[in-house]
C-alpha cells in the first residue's frame, strides 16, 4: 500500500508541478500578447515591412541629399566662376 500512496504523491505533485507551469506559461503569454500585436502589424504591415520600407526611404533621402549638396557646391563654384568673369571682363 505505501507504494500506491507514494505513486499517488508523485502524481499529485507532477501535477501540481504541470499546473504551476500552466500558470506561467499564461502570464508569459498575455505579456508577449502586445509585442505579437506590433510586430505582427496591428491592422497595418508588419513591423518587418515596416523597417523595410524605412530603410528604402533612408537609402533614398541619403542619395537624394548626396545630389542636393553637389548641385550646392555647383552653383556655388557656377557662382564664384561668374563673379571672377565679371572683374576680369570688367
Amino acid at each position: 500500500m505505501s507504494d500506491n500512496s507514494q505513486l499517488t504523491d508523485a502524481i499529485g505533485e507532477l501535477r501540481a508541478k504541470i499546473q504551476e507551469m500552466d500558470a506561467r506559461l499564461e502570464s508569459i503569454q498575455t505579456e508577449l500578447r502586445p509585442v505579437i500585436h506590433i510586430f505582427r502589424g496591428n491592422g497595418r504591415p508588419g513591423l518587418e515591412a515596416r523597417l523595410y520600407h524605412t530603410e528604402q526611404k533612408l537609402d533614398t533621402l541619403t542619395r537624394s541629399t548626396a545630389w542636393t549638396a553637389r548641385a550646392a557646391v555647383g552653383a556655388g563654384l557656377s557662382a564664384i566662376a561668374t563673379i571672377v568673369w565679371h572683374f576680369v571682363t570688367n
